[in-house]
């Protein structure tokens, strides 16, 4: 339902007068009133009658007549009939019928909605009905999606225009015919521009006399009436092209280079339309009636005049040489027409013209934003741009943007900004807030786009898409509300960034590729999810087919694969970096539906983008499958073997578990101590290559040196590998974490040795040193790599990756071990102690801080 505000004349049933002589002016009884947005109501001084309602429910008709798209408030009262040609502003002109008197008028509806002028509105409905079409009702209305539109009620002429009836003659008419619209639209003028009243000012220009305007209530006899008043000439004042009223091919020169109020622009539009018929043709229309370059038409209009050649009466030719005078003062008007008509021959004082040198454009009255007085539309932009709040604020004030709309067009009609961005009402915030980033875009083209005070050119979309698909929330409504249109205007922003974009006009290429392509790969997307959602509820192993009806993971990352899928579309160097990107994702790659999604992300198609978002998105969902895949495949083998030991009579289920389990312990153990005297080695080593210099007789040194640095360190490293891999209650991760463990211990001890050429070398021993058991098997070790010191490091480096990615691969092969609360103290405290005497010394050398009742910290407590 809309709600609607309408102005209506109660007339009394009957028929309207139709004849001039003797037509009554119909005045309206009933008190009138006009809202916007909650406006205070105004009444019309002197009138009575009943108070102005509003209608919210209309009733009185049958609940499935059709309303022909009508607003509300006429279709209350009116009964459409017929469409009539609808032409200019109107999108919608009707033929209707008044419900209660039967009376047929004219109801035009217009897609935008303007400020009207009451005051020439009241004078209109109270207008002379001899020369004027009356306005009935008149209102506005907003409609069910939000949209604005003005409409009015006006009387039916049932005879047609001028324009028909010369037509209907074959494009001229008859000399007297002629004479007597000449009379009849000669006091019609003379009434609008001297005694028709509105408000404190008397008399107003048509500034639109053409035949089309000019209606018959009766042909036989001729009775003529001006339309095209009212909210159309609001509308016509609106125009965001060159600033001027009417038609060109009717226009008085000299509002070619200015707006002109004046009344001497009608006296020359009505020579024009008696030229039209009395010729049968417009004299500045082209060949065909076709319009000729509107530029050219004035150039010659202000060098030679109007073409006068087929007017051969030379009567007629004196009418038309002072109606087209050029000179406006110069121009004839009501008293010099009627004297012709009685048989005069006023004077005619015609000469070229020229345009006027441009005259320095007043000063513009500032528009104040939060503040700031702006005097330029770029201005404004800017003012928006840095107070974002107070952007939001003007635009959620119906009365304020309004006001900048009347200040943008007053005073910069240029500025050709889109329909209805300023003239409907604002809906909501999320409305707000795109409008004012679409305005900020139009008129400050030069300065970065923002939107909800964030960075909007395309590498700031690609950080916030992003940030949505890590499941930034605030991100992710932000970029919901991008739509098609804000992003192109984003797009009208100068790109400094992509080299497509590089040129003297503004304009984001890539923003404007993403504007086209984006309903595209969101649908994509999002047909995509549907899919997976349910085929993989149906395939899933756990549920045999019985589970949800979709799987929800899938749904769950809808709002992630269209983030990512945003960012494909404004991040290019992403876009070309994801194919490669997936296929480094080894475990995800198992499972074949994900797999089928990676192979396809391979082009620019937006299914293929729809694609790469969708498999980046469900990466965590692959991931666990494919996880839960090998688990259980290593279950059924383990569950294979046992069966197969126990058929065999080889061994007892517990005992030979226990006896397994130990040997895999046992072998994770031997493994990560490879790769931790692999570790400790190169730690070591470190320090001692600058110093290289190839000397076979130095080598020995640097390996006897690097020894007693594995020696020192040699208990704590083992005390610490056997708490994570004996029995451990998580083997995958306990295996992850020794080898962490052995590379970061390994830096730690190079940054050691390194740092200060060895000064706090003292910090690497261990309190207590197991020399006996270590020294010397590392130091025939050692020895060996004498002659190749350098190659050494290098084979030690890869073979530690090696070990290092075995020994974990090996995880899901070793069964847990007990992870009581015994087993966690025991473990917590061995590594918690190992850790407490490493800090002895540093307290020492760095605090010169003793731990009491400890032996010196300097010195090894106790070696072996």
């Amino acid at each position: 339902m809309s709600d609607y505000t309408t102005r209506r004349e109660d007339t009394t049933p009957g028929p309207a007068a139709t004849t001039r002589e003797g037509a009554a002016r119909t005045t309206r009884e009933g008190a009138a009133r006009t809202t916007r947005e909650g406006a205070a109501q105004t009444t019309r001084e002197g009138a009575a009658g009943p108070a102005p309602t509003t209608r919210e429910s209309p009733e009185g008709r049958p609940p499935t007549e059709d309303s022909g798209g009508l607003p509300a408030a006429i279709f209350a009262r009116y009964r459409p009939e017929a469409d009539l040609a609808t032409g200019g502003e109107a999108h919608l002109v009707m033929l209707v019928r008044d419900r209660e008197t039967g009376e047929q008028r004219v109801a035009k509806v217009y897609p935008t909605a303007v400020r009207p002028d009451t005051a020439l509105l009241d004078a209109l409905r109270t207008a002379d009905a001899r020369h004027v079409v009356r306005v009935i009702d008149w209102g506005e209305e907003t409609g069910a999606f939000g949209r604005e539109m003005s409409w009015e009620v006006l009387e039916y002429a049932p005879a047609g225009s001028l324009a028909a009836l010369a037509r209907d003659h074959g494009g001229a008419l008859p000399p007297d015919q002629v004479r007597e619209v000449l009379r009849q639209v000669t006091d019609a003028l003379a009434y609008l521009h001297g005694e028709l009243r509105h408000g404190a000012a008397a008399g107003i220009a048509h500034r639109d006399i053409k035949p089309e305007n000019i209606l018959l209530r009766s042909r036989h006899p001729v009775d003529l009436v001006l339309c095209d008043f009212g909210l159309v000439a609001e509308l016509r004042a609106t125009r965001r092209t060159t600033g001027r009223a009417g038609t060109p091919a009717y226009q008085a020169p000299e509002t070619w280079w200015q707006k002109s109020q004046k009344p001497e622009q009608d006296w020359w539009s009505l020579g024009v339309v008696i030229v039209e018929l009395l010729t049968g043709r417009n004299p500045n229309s082209g060949v065909g009636g076709h319009a000729v370059n509107e530029r050219a038409v004035f150039e010659h209009i202000a060098t030679y005049g109007v073409d006068l050649d087929g007017i051969t009466d030379p009567d007629w030719r004196l009418l038309c040489q002072g109606l087209l005078t050029r000179a406006p003062e110069e121009r004839w008007g009501a008293t010099e027409v009627r004297a012709w008509l009685a048989g005069e021959r006023p004077a005619v004082h015609d000469a070229p013209i020229t345009e006027p040198a441009p005259v320095a454009a007043p000063p513009v009255a500032p528009f104040e934003v939060a503040g700031r007085l702006c005097r330029t539309p770029e201005e404004v932009g800017a003012a928006l741009s840095e107070n974002w709040a107070a952007g939001l604020a003007l635009f959620q004030n119906r009365a304020q943007q309004l006001d900048l709309s009347d200040w943008m067009r007053e005073n910069f009609p240029a500025t050709n900004l889109p329909e209805n961005l300023m003239r409907t009402k604002v809906t909501h915030r999320t409305d707000a807030a795109a409008r004012l980033t679409r305005l900020i875009s139009w008129v400050a083209p030069e300065m970065p786009p923002v939107y909800e005070q964030r960075r909007a050119d395309a590498p700031g979309l690609a950080l916030l898409a992003q940030s949505a698909a890590a499941g930034d929330p605030t991100a992710t409504g932000l970029l919901q509300a991008l739509n098609v249109g804000l992003l192109r205007a984003l797009a009208r922003h100068r790109c400094r960034t992509h080299p497509q974009c590089a040129g003297d006009q503004p304009g984001c290429a890539v923003l404007t590729a993403a504007a086209d392509r984006l309903d595209q790969v969101t649908a994509a997307v999002q047909e995509r999810i549907n899919d997976l959602a349910v085929r993989l509820a149906l395939t899933d192993p756990s549920t045999g087919g019985y589970g949800p009806a979709r799987r929800p993971e899938v749904d769950q990352a809808l709002p992630a694969a269209t983030a990512i899928a945003f960012r494909l579309l404004v991040d290019p160097d992403h876009r070309e970096r994801l194919p490669a990107e997936l296929r480094r994702q080894k475990t995800p790659g198992k499972v074949g539906w994900w797999a089928e999604l990676r192979d396809e992300a391979r082009g620019p198609d937006h299914r293929q983008l729809a694609a790469g978002a969708v498999a980046t998105a469900l990466i965590p969902v692959a991931t666990a499958e494919s996880a839960a895949a090998k688990a259980q495949r290593a279950q059924a083998k383990q569950e294979e073997r046992n069966e197969r030991a126990a058929r065999a009579g080889m061994a007892p289920g517990g005992g030979g578990t226990a006896l397994r389990n130990g040997w895999r312990d046992v072998v994770n153990l031997l493994l990560a101590v490879l790769l931790a005297y692999l570790t400790t080695f190169l730690g070591a080593a470190v320090s001692k290559l600058e110093a290289y210099d190839l000397v076979p007789g130095k080598a020995p040194l640097y390996l006897l040196n690097i020894t007693d640095v594995q020696t020192m360190v040699a208990l704590p490293v083992l005390v610490v590998l056997g708490c994570l891999l004996i029995r451990p209650a998580d083997p995958p991760a306990a295996l992850r974490r020794a080898r962490w463990f052995c590379w970061l211990f390994a830096i730690a001890l190079a940054i050691v040795l390194t740092v200060a050429d060895g000064e706090y070398r003292i910090l690497v021993r261990f309190p207590i040193v197991l020399r006996s058991a270590f020294h010397d098997p590392l130091q025939a070790v050692n020895g060996n790599f004498a002659a190749i010191f350098p190659y050494a490091m290098l084979g030690a480096g890869i073979l530690a990756l090696w070990i290092g990615r075995r020994m974990v691969n090996r995880g899901w092969q070793t069964e847990a071990g007990d992870g009581g609360a015994v087993a966690r103290r025991i473990r917590t405290v061995l590594i918690l102690a190992v850790v407490a005497l490493y800090l002895v010394q540093p307290l020492w050398v760095w605090q010169q801080v003793a731990v009491p009742f400890l032996p010196s910290p300097t010195e090894v407590w106790w070696q072996w």
